[in-house]
């Protein structure tokens, strides 16, 4: 659910910056003022609840024992060394990182390319800011999607299968990706007569 609530304001994201940064409601000087004080309302509204959680809920007998021997039990801290060996240790937990490194490597590639490529469809930074906050905006509604759909993978196929979606679909949609980068020349006659549109 705290997940669901944060991309909802991912998806909030891309009217307000619409509104204020690309239409210019307030016009040139101003138009950076509400985004501004949004941010830093955010922020104050963010602490006041951390403190507020602090003071009351963590404190609170229902939620918590102070007496308890877990409350006080410290967790063991693992240096950088045994935390590789931990994870090494264990195939199931060295796949997870593997599973990880594997997508923050592949996104990493793939996200850098696309910001250039945006630039270049977009130099106009008007033109730009709105796209990525248009993509946010789509971004935030997908995430939410996905997290109702993907809470009930698990349920209906393995593990091994679930953890498969993601590097298969990195798979086809980074082939498409750098398909149309590197054969963007040979591929242009093909997407403007079907999609009315060059591989940019």
């Amino acid at each position: 659910m705290f997940g669901i609530l944060g991309n909802v304001a991912l998806g909030c994201v891309g009217p307000i910056g619409t509104f204020f940064l690309v239409d210019n409601v307030l016009g040139l000087e101003l138009r950076m003022t509400p985004v501004l004080l949004l941010t830093v309302f955010s922020a104050v509204l963010l602490m006041i609840t951390y403190i507020w959680i602090q003071n009351n809920v963590l404190t609170d007998p229902k939620f918590y024992d102070p007496n308890s021997t877990k409350a006080k039990k410290k967790k063991e801290r693992l240096s950088l060394a045994e935390s590789f060996k931990f994870i090494f240790s264990s195939k199931y937990i060295g796949l997870i990182a593997l599973l990880v490194l594997s997508y923050g490597v592949s996104i990493n590639l793939v996200e850098g390319i696309w910001k250039a490529k945006i630039r270049e469809l977009y130099p106009d930074e008007n033109a730009y800011t709105a796209y990525m906050l248009g993509f946010q905006s789509y971004q935030g509604v997908g995430a939410i999607l996905f997290m109702i759909i993907g809470s009930n993978i698990l349920r209906r196929v393995s593990w091994r299968v679930a953890a498969m979606f993601t590097p298969i679909m990195i798979l086809f949609t980074g082939c498409a990706f750098f398909s149309f980068i590197f054969l963007g020349d040979a591929l242009s006659t093909f997407t403007v007569g079907v999609l009315s549109s060059t591989p940019l």
